[in-house]
């Protein structure tokens, strides 16, 4: 009988043994698929970040870029805990990291900024504006109204406008007593509330080269004593197609035709749609000689803001030769999938 227990409890060892060594192989099977997919995760993030600068400027290289804030932590950390004698995944890494710093390094450090606010006139003027995508079916007038009367701006611009939004605004917006409101039912509603006076303003569409008519924007001059500023406010096209991704470079460079025409300065402010990291977009300000207002302010990721580590930079502004952005920063979360983008700027530079 003894010998029959210790057979028993033998087998029942082996057993556990048995069971024991499935489950750690088991447990390795499983960390070898989810280093395999960690490994392919990694390396899909290192080729997207350098796809964007191998393709030539377009809608393949805008949307490898949009995220390379993003693609420099995630590698970065990745690549921390990377094995020692991965030299090929650690050097792939390393490239990209680069890769994405050189693309979004400008964006928090320029020398443009400090010297443009040095030259100016002694009668340039300094203004406050604030421009918001409102999220058009959010119901929450009420936070975004608050919002906006604490910033004590002293121009705003708001898109997707309806006619809810309007009048859901009025009561904080008593202080502004030039406006020109557009609203309309849809994504494409626009407008402008300001304390200083506004010159001409009017909301235009543009035929654009394809004989297309564009989204609606408002052109407007500021008149603040003797100094004036042209400014159009605009939601351009979202580029989810590649002809929507032409249709949108279309309006961008009717908006540069409408500035060339006025005198300077100006600014353009809204939902661009366009990340200011896209080569195209950075191709675009240097032929016309304009300057992102983000420059030297940060990144400033702006949408989705549902979705926090996906957020891109399209919401925001460009300005042209003799203005300062003395300051650039997004504000707070107002129930809306866009965050609002706050600038103060100085103009009438030489």
């Amino acid at each position: 009988m003894r010998w029959s227990g210790a057979s028993f409890d033998l087998k029942c060892a082996l057993n556990w043994v048995k069971s024991i060594v499935r489950r750690v192989t088991s447990a390795a099977s499983q960390c070898k698929s989810i280093k395999t997919g960690f490994s392919r995760l990694y390396v899909l993030a290192c080729v997207v970040s350098l796809l964007s600068w191998a393709v030539p400027p377009g809608m393949v290289s805008e949307l490898c870029s949009a995220w390379s804030l993003q693609f420099a932590i995630l590698m970065g950390t990745m690549l921390s805990v990377l094995p020692p004698r991965q030299f090929w995944l650690r050097g792939l890494g390393v490239v990209a990291i680069v890769s994405c710093i050189m693309r979004i390094a400008p964006f928090y450090y320029s020398l443009e900024v400090g010297q443009a606010s040095v030259a100016r006139y002694a009668g340039s003027g300094d203004i406050r504006l604030v421009a918001l995508n409102v999220l058009r079916v959010s119901p929450m007038h009420n936070s975004v109204g608050r919002f906006l009367q604490r910033q004590d701006a002293d121009v705003i611009f708001i898109n997707e406008l309806t006619p809810a939004w309007q009048a859901g605004l009025q009561p904080y917006l008593a202080a502004y007593p030039y406006r020109l409101e557009d609203s309309r039912e849809g994504d494409f509603g626009l407008g402008i509330y300001s304390r200083l006076p506004l010159i001409e303003a009017k909301v235009l569409r543009h035929t654009l080269l394809s004989g297309r008519a564009s989204n609606p924007l408002i052109a407007a001059t500021i008149n603040q004593g003797q100094r004036s500023l042209f400014l159009v406010g605009a939601h351009l096209q979202p580029p989810g197609t590649p002809a929507e991704y032409a249709f949108r470079n279309e309006e961008l460079e009717a908006i540069a035709s409408l500035v060339a025409k006025a005198s300077p300065p100006a600014i353009v402010l809204g939902d661009l749609n366009t990340s200011s990291l896209s080569s195209w977009f950075q191709g675009f300000l240097k032929r016309h000689r304009f300057r992102d207002a983000r420059v030297g302010f940060g990144v400033l990721p702006t949408a989705p803001t549902f979705f926090p580590f996906a957020m891109v930079p399209i919401d925001g502004a460009f300005v042209t030769r003799g203005v300062s952005v003395r300051a650039m920063r997004t504000g707070a979360f107002v129930w809306s999938d866009h965050l609002p983008v706050i600038l103060d700027i100085r103009y009438g530079l030489e």
